[in-house]
């Protein structure tokens, strides 16, 4: 299943959310989410359990005496007073929506938000290192050198994104073997995150010459066997591949899932320790 930028948000079976999704859409969480904006100029905004998911409930939020949220951060708001209003919809048919007045917000935690977990790491990484064949090679930390990549790393000063920067590696063997499961390994990354305006941006290059980006707040590029090329995480593909029939039906029942535990992962932005 590919995420397009439409299916990414119409995610609507239980085992496509994320961890923190699962529990705002379960818990009918309404006093904290992700803003997004309905009319900035009359600071009416929806409250998304995140960035890639669209709210399923209709609740309209007003800010009065206070300044405005910025859009897609995760407030926590107190509530003044609530109250409906009705609304003609595009196809021309009267729509009632709950109206919640902001007295105050301040910015959530994603550390703090309670999820329910469908996927743990450890399964994370045997999903990615399903093509591998086994072989007395260990690949653990070829797992856990994928998995960094994939779910990146956060946004450390405002003037530089966060992001990894990874090198596919073969000294013997086919390199063009090893590139091609990697990007199909990686394929777990949804598709919106591959354009350069994303917020999150992966790209997977066969030069040294990068895509032009701009005001994102994380970019993790791959290279082909590129050795000259500052990068953080080296990966060896000194293995051996499986079949690819012989993981298809697991791969398509599973990324899903997959997908999701990288999302709840670019959501939970650690802190990093400043240096002493």
């Amino acid at each position: 299943m590919a995420f397009t930028a439409e299916s990414l948000q119409k995610r609507e079976q239980g085992y496509q959310w994320t961890g923190s999704e699962y529990h705002f859409i379960s818990e009918k969480e309404k006093n904290r989410g992700y803003v997004r904006y309905r009319n900035p100029n009359n600071g009416t905004f929806f409250l998304d359990p995140s960035p890639y998911m669209p709210s399923p409930f209709d609740d309209i939020y007003v800010v009065k005496g206070c300044p405005l949220p910025p859009n897609g951060k995760l407030i926590d708001i107190t509530v003044r007073e609530t109250g409906e209003v009705i609304d003609i919809e595009p196809e021309g048919y009267l729509k009632r929506y709950p109206i919640n007045y902001v007295l105050d917000w301040k910015l959530g935690d994603p550390k703090k938000i309670k999820k329910t977990n469908l996927v743990y790491y450890d399964e994370f990484l045997n999903f990615l290192s399903t093509p591998i064949k086994p072989s007395y090679f260990n690949i653990e930390d070829l797992e856990y050198c994928m998995g960094m990549y994939a779910v990146s790393s956060p946004q450390f000063v405002d003037f530089e994104p966060g992001g990894i920067n990874a090198v596919v590696l073969r000294g013997d063997g086919d390199i063009n073997e090893s590139w091609f499961q990697f990007k199909r390994i990686m394929d777990v990354i949804p598709d919106p995150f591959k354009n350069p305006s994303s917020p999150n941006f992966y790209a997977h290059l066969e030069t040294k010459n990068n895509p032009k980006i701009k005001n994102n707040n994380e970019v993790s590029l791959s290279y082909k066997n590129i050795r000259d090329v500052p990068v953080q995480i080296p990966l060896p593909f000194k293995v051996e591949f499986k079949n690819f029939f012989s993981y298809k039906d697991y791969i398509k029942e599973y990324k899903p899932m997959a997908t999701a535990y990288m999302l709840d992962a670019l959501l939970y932005q650690p802190e990093i320790p400043v240096k002493p």
